[in-house]
């Protein structure tokens, strides 16, 4: 994947293009600045995010043969050594003294980690002027879907983002990372009630929508979908048909099956779970669009909410 941020676009130079930021992370640090700001930024919780959100999106990602290769010899020689004391310990017969030790170490620890835990969530550093700016321009040098994809991670591990409703929740996430939405494929007008199946309907074909028109659309992680799922909140109206819920495309779990994050505002929670998509079809794609500038401001005054539950966790890498 090719990152092009919206300076680059209007041939401005931009004050941290992506592959700089990829140079002066380097493949081992996967992204370790950007965790560093998040973590100054907004805490400990939104840090252990934007961990995933880096490695999930492909940033900064070991690319050199020699160092995968050196990584794969160290995880190999710490198998080996591993084998070899496990052995050891068995023929000695010091293995039942070695596990109660084990388990004295790992509840200091988790003692200790707890006790950090506990300082770290109290208040997170302030930023400097100067790390504020690194960071926006950081965000700024995502793509539309990846800016989305980042304001996904933020609403669920810092914000506990709400809303008035599933579609409330995710443009909250788009507004806050300065992205709108271009629609690309709309159907909700050939058919009454809450089931979209009683008219032509767009299927998913090799993990393809293909429209009610014939033409196909690829999805991509960040992009707004409208899924027909029965539901009789929405109930439609005289211009067009209901039961549709809007949520944010992850990525495909299996031929047809889409993993999606979406919010719902009975139960007020925050949800990522799989889909089939040819049980429950797509009558609304948007595709997200850079609009503004990021600002770390309007960020928190968007996603600032009443706290919401979260539910399901977020895929590995599965795109």
């Amino acid at each position: 994947m090719v990152l092009i941020s919206a300076a680059e676009k209007s041939g401005k130079k931009s004050p941290l293009p992506l592959d700089a930021l990829k140079a002066k992370v380097g493949p081992k640090k996967r992204g370790d600045k950007i965790v560093e700001l998040v973590e100054k930024r907004f805490g400990p919780m939104a840090g252990i995010g934007v961990a995933w959100f880096m490695d999930y999106m492909g940033f900064g990602k070991p690319e050199d043969k020699e160092e995968k290769e050196k990584v794969e010899k160290k995880d190999n020689k710490k198998k080996s050594k591993g084998a070899l004391a496990k052995l050891k310990d068995s023929v000695s017969g010091k293995k039942k003294e070695k596990k109660e030790k084990d388990e004295l170490k790992i509840e200091e620890k988790d003692a200790k980690k707890s006790e950090i835990d506990k300082k770290l969530a109290v208040q997170s550093e302030k930023m400097t002027v100067a790390e504020d700016i690194e960071l926006t321009s950081q965000i700024e040098a995502m793509t539309a879907n990846q800016r989305v994809m980042f304001g996904i991670m933020l609403a669920r591990d810092k914000f506990k983002t709400g809303g008035k409703h599933c579609w409330d929740w995710m443009d909250k996430i788009y507004t806050s990372v300065g992205c709108g939405r271009n629609v690309v494929y709309r159907n909700v007008k050939n058919y009454r009630g809450q089931d979209c199946r009683v008219a032509p309907h767009a299927i998913i074909e090799n993990n393809k929508v293909k429209t009610s028109d014939g033409k196909y659309i690829n999805l991509e992680p960040g992009d707004h979908i409208s899924i027909n799922n029965r539901n009789k909140a929405d109930i439609g109206g005289d211009n067009r048909g209901g039961g549709n819920h809007s949520v944010t495309f992850l990525g495909w779990t299996g031929e047809g099956v889409a993993k999606v994050v979406g919010y719902d505002a009975k139960g007020n929670r925050s949800s990522a779970y799989s889909v089939n998509l040819n049980k429950q079809p797509i009558v609304h794609i948007s595709k997200p669009t850079i609009k503004k500038p990021v600002n770390l401001a309007m960020l928190n005054f968007h996603l600032k909410s009443k706290p919401a539950t979260i539910k399901g966790k977020m895929p590995e890498r599965i795109v």
